[in-house]
Formats: C-alpha cells, structure tokens, sequence
C-alpha cells in the first residue's frame, strides 16, 4: 500500500535592496518509507539548492527505525555528505524505552570530523517518570569515551504538582565524572487547568567560589484560552537583593479555522545601548512572525518573518545574503 506523505515547507521572506529573497523547505515522498526534503533559495530569477535531506523511518515490533543523510553543496556544485544519522527507538518492556542515536559529521574531503553517540533510557510508572542519558565521542586516539551523562527524575505529588530534578555531570581526560549543572524543578496546574506554570532553579560550576552554585532560574508559563495559547519563559540571575529578570521571551499562537497556525514570538532582553546593565529595563529586542498556508494541493507552507529593534525603537527586517548558500555554507 502505498504510504502517504504530507510535505511541509519552511520559507524565511527578507526585503533586500534587489528583491524579495525565500528559503523554502519541502519534501516529496519517492519511496513508501523514504522522503526527500530540499533547501531552496530563490532570488529573482536565480535558484539555489544549498542542502538535501534523505529521511527513511522503518517501523519495527518494539519501535521505530529513522536514518537521515544531509547533503551539502559545495563550490563545484556537488553534493557532498556532511552528517547521517541513525536513530533507534523501542520498546523493551511495558512503560520503557530506549533510544540510541548515532551522528557522523564529515569534511569536505569525506573524512570523519566527529561522531556522537547518545543512549537513553525513560520508565514511566504511576508515579512519574525516570530519564537517563549518556552521551559518547571521539577522543583524540579515535576511541570513543563516554563526554556526558545525565539524569532526570518527575515525580507526580498528591496535590497535582510535577517536581523535576535532573544531573548533568561531563567527563574530563582522565575519565572523570564531574557534576556541571542540577535543575530543581516544579510545576503547577491552575484550578481550571488552563494556566501551568514551571519555575526551574539552575544551579552550575562556579569557578570563582567552587563547587556548584545557583547560576540561574527559569520561569515558564503556558496559558490556553480556545483557539489561542499565550506562553512566557523568563530567564533571571541572582542578584544580592534577590532573582531579576535578564531576559524574556513571550509567544502568542492562534490556530485558524483551517487548522493552520500563526504564531509570533518576541524576545526582550537589556538594551545593548544601556550597556547591558542590571538597572537597565528589559527591552523587546528580536521578533519572528510564523504563519502557516494550506495550498491548494493540500501541503502547508509555513512562512517566517524574522525582524530586530533598531535604535529608534522601530522593528527591521532581518536580512540575509545568499553567497554563503552558493558555495555550500
């Protein structure tokens, strides 16, 4: 039976003094269990084709099989492999999973760059779930060691409330862990389920005093009203008078009768022109408009806007060059 594929496309629109410039991102099924997606930029009437993506995912009785290859185009105009990846879900027992993930990278010349090895393992049971994750790579003889590993644990209360705690610890040279980052972490659902809200404390290396210090806090809130979900995370510091706000990101996606998505997103942090200091009040500094178009053939191109606050506070069209694109970058 043959398998249908929905392509989907990215396009990035940038006024340029010359023309309107798209980076448009499709696929196009070839094979029952394969898709092929392209990079296309068009600028007036040139065409150019920086980059293929070949995706196949193969479903097996315990989970799934995905293998990409990424393509690049160099200054000759071939297509040169750059990364392939591999990635393996299944299932080994009733509420667990392991994935493994494998990424090659490679030079111009065809020869191996860096190769990345993630294993994960997640139990889910009643009363929350458990994560843990190591990563592997190359070290300078081309054995591959273990560079990181991670765990992270939610635990489900009985007031509804979700507590976080996770471990990040790397390994150096000579094959030691050393703890580098611990989130604590708690979410609240309001009464009406509408509103949720995370509050993450970072706690990472701190060189000066040593040991592990609180380093950060994250604040994440997530609104659902009909048709429309507003979403807010704030990133702070401490201070010697408490938390403040060093940066803001704030997203408002509203889905249409037609079932596609608008969302636009802005990003406030302190004025570049202020000197970035702590007194100085956060400001929206970088804004991205998405909009999804259902075409008549029944694909969604998804259309982005990338703007930046000028000095005068006036918002202004990201734009972007297309000779890096023509020689593979």
């Amino acid at each position: 039976m043959k398998k249908l594929l929905i392509a989907y496309a990215f396009v990035v629109v940038a006024q340029l003094g010359r023309g309107q410039v798209s980076i448009i991102r499709g696929g196009e099924s070839t094979d029952p269990g394969g898709q092929q997606s392209q990079i296309i930029i068009k600028a007036g009437a040139s065409t150019i084709i920086p980059a293929t993506i070949d995706t196949k995912e193969t479903k097996t009785d315990t989970g799934t099989r995905t293998e990409s290859v990424t393509r690049l185009r160099d200054g000759n105009g071939n297509y040169v492999e750059w990364q392939r990846a591999t990635d393996v879900v299944r299932e080994v027992a009733p509420g667990k999973m392991e994935r493994t993930t494998e990424v090659v990278e490679r030079t111009w010349q065809g020869d191996e760059r860096e190769r990345r090895l993630i294993q994960q393992s997640s139990t889910k049971t009643d009363s929350g779930e458990a994560t843990k994750t190591s990563e592997y790579r190359r070290d300078s003889s081309g054995k591959m060691v273990l560079a990181s590993n991670s765990s992270a644990t939610i635990t489900k209360n009985i007031d509804g409330t979700l507590v976080t705690s996770a471990t990040v610890s790397d390994y150096d040279v000579n094959g030691k862990p050393v703890v580098t980052r611990q989130i604590e972490g708690i979410t609240t659902t309001s009464g009406d389920g509408k509103m949720q809200t995370t509050t993450s404390t970072i706690k990472a290396v701190d060189h000066l005093r040593g040991g592990i210090g609180e380093s950060s806090r994250e604040v994440v809130t997530v609104q659902t009203d009909g048709n429309t979900i507003r979403s807010e995370s704030v990133m702070q510091r401490p201070t010697a008078s408490g938390w403040d706000n060093n940066s803001r990101a704030s997203t408002v996606e509203t889905r249409n009768s037609d079932g596609t998505i608008q969302r636009e997103t802005i990003v406030e942090g302190r004025s570049l022109y202020g000197g970035g200091a702590l007194n100085t009040a956060l400001t929206p500094q970088v804004k991205t408009v998405e909009r999804q178009v259902r075409q008549s053939d029944g694909t969604i191109v998804i259309q982005r806007d990338d703007y930046r606050r000028d000095v005068n506070g006036d918002w202004k069209p990201v734009t972007f060059s297309t000779d890096g694109a023509k020689v593979g970058y």
